[in-house]
């Protein structure tokens, strides 16, 4: 009896055994990535999701597969509505669902899509911000979508914090700005006043100029505090304007012309300041 043979196509097995390869590889670098990852497709149903992703929302693997890719990210928000993706009350800022559509669509990714959600299961609640891609896995047969997905939450926090302690110092520095200009101000008016009541000369002098080395603290100060950089200043920045209000502290009939030619160099404000008291 006649028995057909099977005909061995050259380089079958090899071709088989590398797909088989390919797989597990690319098996092992979605179940090893940090990041939560998943493949959908055209109607956004999840076909699998790496270990990040499951562990993260808490799910089974075998419940994942099949359902609403936008429901398993917790919609984030469609828990909110019957009516699902699009309902809730954060829907309007999720960039997601729109990035996802016009990569299946365009097949353009989409990089660092933020948004933030209200991850839902059962009475847990958690805010989260999530930081989100998309690319297209096209083949001639199916048209695949990979979204991942990152929680930035713990990042996020830290900046917010962040932010609230530097406006909460810059609320602290203006407050002691202006102490210290009202105190440096209280003393120039005081040697003022009592170098006006002074008959003697020379001790009229001595207070005048103990006022102008107030004053050119006063400046020196001011300086600062408007500098982008609080440790230089330029030179021709802060001696022009000191000479004419030191020239200004003192009584004089005569007209005092100043002429001031300095180079615009920084200095740093550890030699300005044994300048000022000299």
């Amino acid at each position: 009896m006649f028995q057909p043979q099977m005909t061995r196509v050259p380089g079958q097995n090899e071709t088989e055994e590398e797909l088989l390869r390919g797989r597990a590889e690319l098996k092992a670098i979605y179940d090893i990535a940090p990041v939560m990852m998943c493949v959908v497709d055209s109607e956004r149903r999840v076909l699998y999701a790496n270990s990040a992703f499951i562990e993260f929302t808490g799910i089974p693997e075998e419940e994942l597969r099949g359902g609403s890719a936008c429901g398993v990210f917790g919609c984030i928000n469609a828990h909110e509505d019957p009516k699902d993706c699009g309902f809730g009350t954060s829907c309007k800022t999720c960039g997601l669902p729109d990035a996802m559509e016009d990569t299946l669509e365009t097949g353009q990714p989409h990089l660092g899509v933020e948004y933030n959600s209200s991850f839902r299961r059962g009475n847990l609640r958690r805010d989260v911000v999530m930081l989100g891609s998309t690319a297209l896995i096209k083949s001639p047969e199916h048209t695949r979508l990979l979204p991942c997905l990152h929680d930035i939450s713990a990042r996020t926090k830290a900046e917010d914090r962040i932010k609230a302690l530097l406006k909460e110092k810059e609320l602290m520095l203006r407050e002691t700005h202006h102490r210290i200009k009202n105190n440096m101000s209280v003393i120039l008016s005081l040697l003022n006043l009592q170098a006006a009541s002074q008959k003697d000369q020379t001790n009229r002098y001595v207070l005048k100029d103990a006022a102008g080395r107030e004053q050119s603290m006063m400046t020196l100060y001011e300086k600062l505090y408007h500098a982008d950089n609080q440790l230089k200043t330029t030179i021709s920045g802060y001696l022009a304007p000191l000479a004419t209000e030191i020239i200004q502290l003192f009584d004089t009939t005569a007209t005092v012309r100043t002429s001031i030619d300095i180079e615009a160099f920084m200095a740093d404000t550890n030699l300005l300041s044994p300048l000022e008291s000299s």
